[in-house]
């Protein structure tokens, strides 16, 4: 208890030297809602096992320190290595430690009324006006601990708003890298970002998330989506931090009629990863397709919760994730499905597939539905286990080796997820990551 107490000592020190520092550049709603947001980690503290959306994840090594964001180092560009490709006229945003860094391609292909850029440069500015009260207003139902951290810490992040009607044609992709900081401290980042499509947009959108290798960092994200009505977005994670790195992601999105979110998110490296996806369906006839695959390898703790919420009439909702673990890597996928009473004609599926190469190896799936209204057509189903000895023995008599055998399998049983993946050379990326791919 009492290290609980000095922890919260330190944090409540540490947030009152950050706030000062923003409160001079921000708008006043925002220094209030860093305020609020603080006073409800004081209240509430991290989450533990005993919490139910925390069964399988222990935050042990994440909250052994007090975990903060340093200053922005203006003008380092770290050298970007191991990353995929950036999509042909893509426009790319680097944020280093949580910062805005660099920004590669054209903006001579972004329509008039887009905004693109940083987060943090928006509220400084005041343009648009806007921003300020926007934020956090998405994340209906914030979670514990680190949410409520990020929202009182956060640095900078994406601002991307369409205006209605507009199909974005130019990719826009953000990379999130975290480096050792140049006084040698351990980095902590804490981005944020807000997308805004106006009634009618259409956006891709990929984030890629990576690390030095052999640095200790801790990412706390949160992204919010606000989707107007009939717009559709097309949103990319792609998670490969290094083995040392905790990463702990939220993503609030909300739906009007007729509005559309594909979210795809894969988890590659990382000590351990979280990522929260909350999707809300307020309008009628909102749809989303939600997709993950993990590849857990080494020690890493791969964790993906998912939470669709139908409140409007004639939605549809699918989940896909799909997890291949091996050494001593575990994943986990909890789906969760909400229809309220007025979302009558709601169509939610939930499918959750593991495949285990080790016997060390962990997978574990939790579809939940509950369900306040009788007009709807809802499923789950989860499969777990190795690799079918049958389709092993079938291939190794057609001559091929058991490791030629077994990556044959592998990329089958991921393939339903990656193709889902844009352009292709993200997807030749992501299966060059496959066990045994390098063999």
């Amino acid at each position: 208890m009492a290290a609980r107490f000095e922890q919260l000592d330190a944090y409540s020190q540490a947030f009152g030297r950050w706030r000062d520092e923003r409160a001079a550049t921000e708008p006043a709603a925002v220094t209030a809602r860093r305020e609020a947001a603080f006073g409800r980690f004081r209240a509430e503290g991290f989450p533990t096992r005993k919490d139910e959306d925390w069964k399988y994840t222990a935050l042990a090594e994440a909250t052994a320190r007090v975990a903060v964001p340093g200053p922005a180092e203006a003008g380092w560009v770290p050298a970007l290595e191991g990353l995929p490709a950036p999509d042909a006229g893509a426009l790319r945003l680097v944020f280093v430690n949580g910062w805005f860094s660099s920004e590669s391609g054209s903006r001579g292909h972004l329509p008039s009324g887009v905004r693109l850029g940083s987060l943090a440069k928006a509220l400084r500015e005041g343009d648009p006006d806007w921003v300020g009260d926007w934020l956090g207003r998405v994340e209906e139902r914030p979670g514990k601990g680190f949410p409520a951290l990020n929202q009182a810490f956060f640095t900078d992040g994406c601002l991307l708003e369409v205006p209605a009607g507009l199909e974005l044609e130019v990719p826009i992709e953000l990379v999130f890298v975290n480096v050792p900081r140049r006084d040698g401290l351990a980095a902590a980042a804490c981005p944020r970002s807000l997308i805004r499509l106006g009634a009618g947009a259409r956006v891709r959108l990929t984030e890629i998330h990576a690390g030095r290798p052999n640095a200790r960092s801790l990412t706390n994200r949160t992204t919010e989506i606000d989707l107007a009505a009939g717009a559709r977005l097309q949103y990319q994670r792609l998670i490969m931090e290094p083995a040392g790195q905790l990463h702990l992601g939220t993503v609030c999105a909300s739906l009007a009629d007729g509005a559309g979110l594909q979210s795809l998110v894969f988890a590659l490296g990382g000590r351990l990863v979280r990522e929260t996806l909350q999707v809300t369906l307020h309008g009628r006839r909102a749809d989303t397709v939600l997709s993950g695959l993990s590849l857990a390898r080494d020690h890493s703790h791969l964790d993906h919760q998912v939470e669709v919420r139908h409140l409007g009439p004639a939605g549809h909702s699918e989940q896909l994730y799909k997890a291949v673990a091996e050494d001593h890597g575990r994943a986990i996928y909890s789906g969760r499905v909400q229809v309220a009473e007025a979302a009558a004609g709601t169509r939610a599926r939930q499918t959750g597939r593991g495949l285990l190469l080790s016997p060390e190896a962990e997978v574990d799936a939790r579809p939940h539905l509950e369900i306040h209204t009788d007009d709807v057509e809802c499923a789950h189903g989860c499969t777990l286990g190795p690799v079918a000895g049958e389709a092993l023995f079938y291939l190794r008599s057609r001559g091929l080796s058991e490791e030629e055998a077994v990556r044959l399998l592998v990329r089958a049983f991921v393939t339903e997820v990656v193709q889902q993946a844009q352009p292709a050379a993200l997807r030749e990326f992501i299966e060059g990551r496959l066990p045994g791919a390098g063999s």
